[in-house]
């Protein structure tokens, strides 16, 4: 997960997010250590809205079949808010 996300490094110097989000950002891809399922979930929500906030375009997340670990993850977050 986080080897996908690093080609989004920029964003922890984007002058468009606020210090917290860019701390957010280096905090995550450099930190050491594994992931467990709610640092995947935020990651996810958080890297999509700052990639919207830095672009300012939608962002899309798209995931096939070996991600199906984190769209499984997500679906049960999401069945959990309701």
């Amino acid at each position: 997960m986080k080897q996908n996300l690093k080609k989004y490094k920029y964003l922890g110097w984007s002058e468009k997010l606020d210090v917290d989000e860019r701390d957010f950002v280096n905090k995550f891809l450099f930190s050491k250590g594994e992931l467990d399922q709610i640092d995947i979930e935020l990651a996810l929500l958080n890297f999509s809205t700052y990639l919207k906030k830095h672009h300012g375009k939608d962002i899309i997340v798209l995931m096939d079949e070996y991600d199906s670990p984190i769209n499984n993850a997500f679906m049960n977050f999401k069945n959990e808010e309701e």
